[in-house]
């Protein structure tokens, strides 16, 4: 290759060069004077939706139709007297004299009834009436199943109160959500005051709490 020529190629190596150079620097240019646009954040916005809460004690209690003074008496007298019968030391529960048998050191005697046949049934019977744990522990206490038969312990069928001569019942408190009852037993020249409560449970009007076994007789309120 002559000098001329190695000068040529040179020149135009150098040409080329520069050309690259341009475009990149009129690339940049361009590229630098095109508008920024702000840069988004986003944040992530958590949105809390009101809950319900469910608070007991600002829970609004069941209500019913307040009872009359005669529905009242009509309620306790049905509720007593099975009470009375099933729950209460005295002879108001029929058994088979001739049927019985001993668990724990305990006599049992086979309970005659063609409703209520097992202690399952008893304690049903007396869930209509009664909202109280303490009712299913008095059953357990004094009944037992035996070869498919319900017995009942041996103290219910023995002995017994002086049954009371007159009942009175005064409503203390009848109010849509809760009823509360004085009944007062006279026995001779004394008397006892017993409060009943009744509340709303599952609809339903029932006691809160236990009886008290004053008297074995079946009663009617006055």
């Amino acid at each position: 290759m002559s000098k001329e020529q190695l000068k040529m190629w040179m020149k135009i190596i150098t040409v080329v060069i520069v050309l690259v150079l341009a475009g990149l620097f009129i690339a940049k240019t361009i590229d630098s004077n095109k508008p920024v646009e702000p840069q988004t954040t986003t944040e992530q916005q958590t949105t809390t939706e009101p809950q319900s809460v469910e608070n007991n004690e600002n829970k609004i209690e069941e209500s019913a139709t307040p009872l009359t003074e005669n529905e009242l008496k009509e309620l306790y007298t049905n509720v007593h007297n099975l009470y009375a019968e099933w729950l209460c030391t005295g002879k108001n529960l029929v058994v088979d004299w001739d049927k019985t048998t001993k668990i724990n050191d305990r006599e049992y005697f086979a309970v005659k009834s063609t409703e209520i046949t097992t202690v399952e049934a008893l304690k049903m019977e007396f869930a209509k009436y009664f909202d109280s744990e303490e009712i299913d522990k008095i059953i357990d206490e004094y009944y037992v199943m035996y070869n498919g038969k319900m017995y009942g312990d041996a103290i219910l069928v023995e002995g017994g109160y002086v049954p009371a001569e007159r009942y009175t019942l005064t409503v203390k408190k009848n109010t849509n959500t809760e009823c509360v009852l004085t009944i007062t037993s006279h026995i001779f020249d004394s008397k006892e005051e017993m409060d009943y409560h009744l509340k709303v449970i599952d609809g339903k009007w029932k006691f809160t709490g236990v009886f008290h076994c004053v008297t074995m007789e079946k009663i009617v309120l006055e």
